[in-house]
């Protein structure tokens, strides 16, 4: 329904100038289009990361970056995220989580995979560690970053508490990710 009439809006709207942040058919993309569209899809991943400031929640792009995507979320289950620090800020760029193969049990690497998934603000990207090689951290933009568009492999996007990453300072932590593979229509009530 909701993703109908933002359907409809976008085309009476087609004369009017663009938003500053991205489209998606003519609607600028805020936080209120984002978890529009991600109820509208099927089969879903949604993350649910428990920081020391707050609850994120993101959806993960499986059609756009499966490797990535099958990567983290098996890191997710084992906890290797678990107690790793947001290691790197940059204000009003992006929050970066500290490589966790140091830990006991993790360790391995992944090849980048190229999308064509920008990187706006609320993208989720895993940093690399060299040519084409993932470390296994990730990193949030709090604005959209051009310069990584296919350098990183954007696999989601912040639906919900994005406003908790402006509060984050080094040293917070991610406490535990928990992964949903489908939505249902009564989880909705925790992105309204």
């Amino acid at each position: 329904d909701a993703l109908c009439r933002l359907r409809e809006k976008s085309v009476c709207d087609q004369e009017s100038p663009p938003a500053q942040s991205s489209a998606v058919s003519g609607i600028p993309m805020t936080e209120v289009v984002s978890r529009t569209l991600a109820f509208s899809r099927k089969n879903r991943t949604i993350a649910v990361i428990q920081t020391t400031r707050g609850t994120l929640e993101v959806e993960l792009f499986r059609e756009d970056a499966p490797a990535t995507v099958a990567f983290f979320v098996s890191t997710a289950m084992r906890g290797g995220y678990n107690g790793t620090r947001f290691d790197r800020i940059f204000p009003s760029e992006m929050v970066e989580v500290e490589d966790f193969r140091q830990k006991a049990g993790f360790g391995g690497s992944l090849r980048n995979e190229i999308n064509m998934r920008p990187f706006e603000r609320g993208s989720i990207g895993m940093t690399l560690t060299g040519h084409d090689t993932h470390s296994g951290g990730f990193f949030i933009a709090l604005a959209p970053l051009p310069y990584r568009d296919g350098l990183n492999t954007c696999f989601g996007r912040v639906v919900s508490g994005i406003q908790i990453l402006e509060k984050i300072i080094p040293g917070d932590r991610v406490l535990a990710i928990e992964i949903k593979e489908t939505v249902r229509v009564s989880d909705r009530v925790s992105f309204d």
